[in-house]
C-alpha cells in the first residue's frame, strides 16, 4: 500500500428525523443523493487516518435538504475484503435556514473487486447530526473506489 489513501463514493439514502419540537419537525425523507469521499495516510497496513466528507441530499415536499459531514474519521481493515471506518466532527445542516453542529460518521463496507493499489467496494454509512433535541440522520448505501 501506498502512505496516501483517497476514496470517493456515490449513493441513495433516507434520512430519519427526530425532534423535540414536533411541531416544526419535517419528518422523515428520502436522500436520492449522497456523496462522500476523503484523503488520509495508512499509519499501519491495514489502519488510515483520514479527512472525510460526507453529503447528503434530503428531499421534502416543496422544499430540499443538505446535510454535509466534515471531520477526521479512521479505517480499519478487517480482513482481506470488510472494512469500518467512524470519526467525529461537524455537520452543515442548510434547509429554511444554515446550522453548524456536531457530527459523527460510522461505515462499513465490502469489496467487490481489487487490484494491486485501486479498489472497488459497496458499503453503508450513517451521519447523525445533533443540535440541542433535534437529530438527522442520513444513512446511505454508496458504491465506492478506494485508492490503496
Amino acid at each position: 500500500m501506498n502512505s496516501i489513501t483517497a476514496e470517493a463514493g456515490l449513493g441513495v439514502g433516507y434520512a430519519f428525523n427526530t425532534c423535540e419540537d414536533q411541531t416544526g419537525c419535517p419528518g422523515d425523507g428520502l436522500a436520492p443523493f449522497t456523496i462522500a469521499g476523503g484523503i488520509g495516510e495508512w499509519f499501519t497496513e491495514s489502519s488510515a487516518i483520514e479527512l472525510r466528507f460526507a453529503n447528503t441530499f434530503e428531499q421534502r415536499p416543496g422544499s430540499s435538504f443538505m446535510l454535509a459531514f466534515v471531520g477526521p474519521s479512521i479505517q480499519q481493515w478487517i480482513g482481506t475484503r470488510v472494512w469500518v471506518g467512524a470519526g467525529a466532527g461537524i455537520a452543515i445542516a442548510h434547509g429554511t435556514r444554515t446550522e453548524v453542529v456536531f457530527s459523527f460518521d460510522v461505515r462499513a463496507g465490502v469489496l467487490l473487486q481489487k487490484t494491486q493499489q485501486h479498489t472497488v467496494n459497496v458499503s453503508i454509512e450513517a451521519a447523525p447530526a445533533i443540535s440541542g433535541g433535534d437529530t438527522s440522520t442520513p444513512v446511505s448505501l454508496l458504491v465506492g473506489y478506494q485508492h490503496l
